[in-house]
């Protein structure tokens, strides 16, 4: 249930901007922000919306964690490239 595959998990986001387009309008607006992610755990997880609230929402912390620290490895990875 907390097994993520990291590339599906980055296609997902970008396919949906409003979660890391700061230029975007829409990136300001939290509810568009939560719905996203609450889409990308219904394609991650077939049976997601069986689940129970509480279930849902741990499932979303740990798929947006896993998020920022792929995020966060690319732009470290990048900066010691630009640094070399």
């Amino acid at each position: 249930m907390t097994s993520f595959d990291t590339e599906r998990v980055i296609v997902e986001v970008q396919c949906r901007p409003v979660i890391w387009d700061q230029s975007s309008e829409i990136f300001k607006d939290r509810d568009a922000k939560s719905k996203a992610w609450l889409d990308i755990c219904k394609v991650l997880f077939e049976n997601f919306d069986d689940w129970s609230e509480a279930e849902k929402n741990i499932q979303v912390k740990k798929l947006q964690q896993r998020w920022k620290t792929a995020r966060d490895t690319y732009i470290r990875v990048r900066s010691t490239k630009k640094k070399t």
